[in-house]
């Protein structure tokens, strides 16, 4: 039983031996590793290799060694896909761009200060003529115009050059109305500055009194004021302030419109009114009694009316006395109508001077006003002067000719002369053209009117 078990045994064993000799040997070098032995357990004595007995243990046999021309490939793990990593979530804040650097900015240059502009309650000092000062040949009345109005305690300052070969003598004086300022009549003229005052920084006149000035240049034997136009006038203003603006309303709101619901309301339950009451008629009525019968007063006794005398009878009136028939007035003959603004007039420039040089129009024409529509200008003059029309007021202060329309020429003015209707209600602006603007200029040629509508 014993030899039976141990055969058994030892072809079970011989099986196994076979079976791992037909496997294939790479199996075991791929998982390093042995299915029968282990590091723990011995090796069976084995024969030596040199036996030829049993056939060689697989642990014996080695591998195939691969061709030399086929390197082995390193293994390489399997690629697993990389998930990107992302960082933990934070409020993201808006990006606030830097500061934008400007360029440097020049250094300021400097600009000349420039004075105060004067009110009505700071005294001036004017220079009387700008910087033309006081000479021969500028329109001082025009000056006034752009430079007024003047107040009271103003300056006005006279400067004028020493006489000597090549500056003619100059000086101020007052004149004492309008009649003298327009004659250039010096004999109640009062004398306010010699020769030799308005040299350096001037001479100073304090308009001190609301009244008008009347100031000229006596030499020359009054060609200075005639023929040069050295002469103004003026009058001061008082200083007052400004006067406080009222009070301003509030603005009127008007009340608020009525706009009908867009649905109607829905009809309103009337409170019922209950019936009136009914009284029951009283069944018997109460007793009145009938009135007390009073006696009539007795009538007063006559009493005696005083006896009024007729009227006594008036004497006839007396007759006046007759008198002679007297004689009818003769008719006597009625005087001619003074020119009314209904009647076109026909108004000579100048008057008596006509149209010539130095002589005053812008005070003839303030004279002579008011002038109507459909009135005649007659121009009078010499075959040296000529009539333009200029087209604004800023061309007749300059005596620019530039764009004016000659309306007479050189030899219209002669005889009867040349008529101009104003037949237009708009300024007109006359001037001189000849001497290239000298007649205009420095001869004071030049005038403006205003034609208004006939009442």
């Amino acid at each position: 039983m014993a030899s039976i078990f141990s055969n058994v045994i030892v072809l079970y064993v011989l099986a196994c031996m076979s079976t791992l000799s037909s496997a294939d040997p790479g199996w075991f070098r791929a998982r390093n590793t042995t299915f029968l032995f282990s590091s723990r357990h011995k090796r069976p004595p084995f024969p030596p290799p040199s036996s030829r007995c049993l056939p060689q243990p697989p642990w014996r046999r080695l591998p195939p060694s691969p061709p030399p021309s086929q390197p082995r490939k390193p293994r390489t793990p399997p690629s697993r896909p990389r998930q990107p990593r992302t960082p933990p979530s934070r409020p993201r804040q808006p990006r606030t761009p830097p500061p934008r650097r400007l360029p440097p900015s020049p250094p300021p240059s400097r600009r000349p200060r420039t004075p105060p502009l004067p009110t009505p309650q700071n005294p001036r000092k004017i220079i009387v003529g700008g910087s033309k000062y006081w000479r021969l040949g500028f329109d001082y009345n025009d000056w006034i115009l752009k430079n007024g109005p003047f107040y009271l305690n103003d300056i006005l300052v006279f400067k004028y050059d020493r006489p000597n070969s090549s500056t003619p003598p100059h000086n101020v004086y007052l004149l004492p109305n309008m009649q003298s300022f327009n004659k250039c009549d010096f004999r109640r003229a009062k004398l306010v500055a010699n020769l030799t005052q308005g040299s350096g920084n001037g001479f100073n006149f304090v308009l001190k009194q609301q009244k008008a000035y009347y100031f000229a240049c006596g030499e020359g034997i009054g060609f200075h004021c005639n023929i040069g136009s050295m002469k103004f006038s003026i009058t001061p203003q008082s200083r007052r302030l400004p006067s406080p603006l009222p009070p301003s309303r509030p603005p009127r709101i008007p009340p608020p419109r009525h706009v009908p619901p867009l649905f109607p309301p829905p009809p309103s339950k009337r409170p019922r009114i209950p019936p009136p009451r009914q009284v029951p008629p009283p069944s018997k009525r109460p007793r009145i009694p009938p009135p007390r019968q009073v006696p009539p007063p007795s009538p007063p006794p006559p009493s005696k009316r005083p006896r009024i005398p007729p009227p006594r009878p008036m004497p006839p009136p007396l007759s006046p006395p007759s008198l002679p028939p007297s004689p009818s007035p003769s008719p006597s003959p009625s005087p001619p109508p003074s020119p009314t603004p209904q009647i076109p007039r026909k108004i000579i420039v100048g008057g008596s001077e006509r149209w010539r040089l130095g002589s005053d129009y812008n005070d003839w024409a303030l004279k002579n006003g008011p002038f109507y529509l459909n009135d005649i200008l007659v121009f009078k003059y010499d075959p040296s002067h000529s009539v333009y029309l200029l087209p604004n007021m800023q061309s007749l202060v300059d005596c620019d000719f530039g764009t004016a329309k000659m309306v007479a020429n050189l030899t219209q003015g002669s005889g009867d002369g040349f008529e101009f209707v104003l037949n237009q209600q708009n300024p007109y602006y006359f001037a001189c053209g000849e001497g290239n603007g000298f007649h205009c200029k420095l001869g004071s040629m030049k005038f403006s009117v205003t034609p208004i509508a006939q009442a």
